[in-house]
């Protein structure tokens, strides 16, 4: 936000820093913004209405933040995993990568990470300086939600 409110275009699809300041180190795996935070803790009451048995969040930051500010009544009721098939968008944006599984894992015991299978981001760097297009993603996507979700066996999951 501050790049567009210095009147900088933002290329999001370009690797020089200069034009998309989301490939830089610093904004690796961000947290969520102010106005963000306030758009979760809005949804909550919503949230508290619902009845999942179980949580399945993205390792990423934000939307850990995301989920345990909207589902902030299920926190400890029911039990929440983390899979890296329902990420964000891989590759190039460095807004998109995770940490350490370690890392996050320290910051959140509560999460069950174990169906993540490598502690660095193997998926994102696989990509290098591209970004993952629409066909992989809804792959990846589709694997998660048939080969992962379906086989639950909770009627009532919070993605």
């Amino acid at each position: 936000d501050m790049w567009r409110e210095a009147g900088k275009p933002i290329d999001f699809d370009s690797s020089d820093p200069n034009l998309n300041p989301v490939v830089r180190p610093e904004f690796l795996d961000p947290p969520l913004t102010a106005l963000g935070m306030q758009q979760c803790s809005s949804q909550r009451k919503l949230c508290s209405t619902l009845s999942p048995e179980l949580v399945i969040v993205s390792p990423m930051l934000r939307c850990i933040q995301t989920a345990k500010l909207s589902f902030r009544d299920h926190v400890g009721r029911v039990p929440w995993i983390s899979h890296e098939g329902c990420r964000e968008e891989l590759g190039l944006l460095v807004g998109n990568k995770r940490r350490s599984i370690s890392d996050i894992r320290a910051d959140y015991p509560e999460i069950d990470f174990s169906p993540i299978k490598y502690d660095e981001d193997v998926l994102w760097d696989q990509y290098g300086d591209r970004r993952e297009t629409l066909l992989e993603k809804s792959d990846r996507i589709y694997k998660f939600l048939t080969e992962y979700v379906r086989t639950r066996p909770e009627k009532e999951i919070a993605i």
